[in-house]
């Protein structure tokens, strides 16, 4: 039995779920903003307590390991660390804007799908992936201005989603621009994670950090941090 659960807080909200063979049973998310710190492991205990599962049967932790949030991607690690720590389980860490992208990489009549993350400002944290799920943009960060994303856009309508789309949306101003606020989730990243887990690719306990992709400044926040 592979039951996997799956942390997210890459974003303002945090959630939880348990995944067996990659089918999503159960989740909690939290939909008060910023809220990871106190409220994502209560939120792990009653998840598997109302679906009757023991820590012990737990044969993975999925995390969305960024970009987004220095505190909510510290929080996720440190948490998802302990319990592979203590249970001696792997640690699976995803993408979380591949993981995004599984909330609407079946929908038709987009040229490529972007997820964006607010980084503050005019800044976001994205990535372009064609429908065939192909990566054509890498993560990076960027300061959005009137001609962003124009070569992906003169080629017809594009999906943006995320804390940042709407920031897009209304810069660029462009015909071709869907905008959608979908959030990082941990139901989508269980599923990623199940295939990571089946290939046994697995991240240090000792060694792994999240994809901050920005340095933490203090007195400053990065991302929604």
């Amino acid at each position: 039995m592979s039951l996997l659960l799956s942390l997210e807080a890459s974003d303002q909200y945090c959630s939880a779920a348990l995944h067996e063979e990659g089918n999503l049973i159960a989740a909690e998310r939290i939909t008060e903003p910023r809220m990871a710190a106190s409220l994502l492991a209560p939120s792990v205990k009653k998840l598997l307590l109302d679906n009757h599962v023991a820590f012990s049967q737990l044969r993975g932790v999925a995390i969305g390991s960024g970009p987004g949030s220095y505190t909510g991607l510290r929080i996720t690690s440190s948490l998802a660390k302990g319990i592979c720590s203590a249970l001696q389980i792997p640690l699976i860490a995803v993408n979380t804007l591949t993981a995004m992208t599984e909330a609407v990489i079946s929908r038709h009549g987009f040229m490529f799908f972007c997820p964006a993350l607010d980084a503050r400002r005019n800044e976001i944290y994205f990535q372009i992936q064609e429908p065939s799920r192909k990566i054509v943009v890498p993560v990076t960060n960027l300061v959005v201005e009137k001609n962003s994303f124009s070569e992906q856009l003169e080629q017809g309508p594009v999906l943006f989603f995320g804390s940042g789309a709407r920031k897009i949306a209304d810069i660029t101003g462009h015909e071709h621009v869907t905008a959608e606020n979908i959030q990082p989730d941990a139901g989508y990243v269980g599923v990623l994670g199940f295939e990571k887990w089946k290939a046994g690719q697995f991240e240090s306990l000792e060694f792994f950090e999240p994809f901050y992709l920005k340095e933490f400044i203090a007195g400053r926040k990065p991302g929604n941090g």
